[in-house]
């Protein structure tokens, strides 16, 4: 991550709110599962249970449907950025062995590695705690967290510079994926500013959300 000077600011991270469920694909048809995953709506439920968070001088979204239209009700406006490393299924995750990295991205976050249990009530360092027994599932989670942060630091870049200026920055997205990217932006010990509990630990539910303030360090 290179940051051209020193900035404070406040970056809110919202998980999605609920959206309405997987329809049934072709088995092995990879792109009609994505095309489902990525356009899944909030339900109506989902839509009022996303909270107005205020304004902000920047909004980043995932690509999924969900994530945006979240990102529209929290901010009150259409997303700056569609940063695809938000998501695993956009995400173009092919290493240099044309391994599917955003396959074992999910085992890590998602499900508990291949088994159909999402890991909804787990922390991020819970549900990371064995990944160092495979270097792939290692090597996969630093490249996307690693995308993701450099996405969201390249549109705090390009926000005006002034003496004062405190940006607000709303980055919706999906469970783990919002913890583990403001933890490889801020470091392990990161926590909450609205409870004080470590990122690392935070239960994150649908339309939940964290707040950080922090400075950013030239590098």
């Amino acid at each position: 991550m290179y940051f051209k000077d020193i900035r404070a600011c406040e970056i809110v991270f919202a998980r999605h709110g609920t959206a309405r469920k997987r329809k049934s694909t072709p088995d092995g048809d990879v792109m009609a599962f994505v095309h489902d995953e990525m356009s899944r709506e909030l339900t109506l439920e989902g839509r009022k249970e996303v909270p107005f968070l205020g304004k902000f001088d920047l909004v980043i979204s995932s690509p999924a449907a969900r994530a945006i239209q979240t990102a529209m009700i929290a901010s009150g406006r259409n997303p700056d950025v569609i940063l695809t490393s938000l998501s695993t299924h956009l995400w173009p995750g092919v290493n240099e062995d044309n391994l599917n990295l955003w396959e074992l991205v999910e085992n890590v976050y998602v499900y508990r590695r291949g088994e159909a249990v999402k890991k909804e009530n787990m922390g991020l360092r819970q549900a990371t705690e064995n990944i160092f027994s495979s270097l792939k599932e290692m090597y996969a989670c630093c490249r996307i967290d690693s995308d993701s942060a450099n996405g969201i630091a390249e549109g705090i870049e390009k926000l005006p510079h002034r003496d004062g200026y405190r940006p607000r920055i709303l980055v919706v997205g999906h469970m783990m994926h919002l913890q583990a990217t403001a933890v490889y932006l801020f470091g392990e010990e990161l926590t909450d500013e609205e409870t004080g509990s470590k990122v690392m630990d935070i239960l994150l539910p649908k339309a939940g959300h964290f707040t950080v303030k922090w400075r950013l360090f030239a590098v």
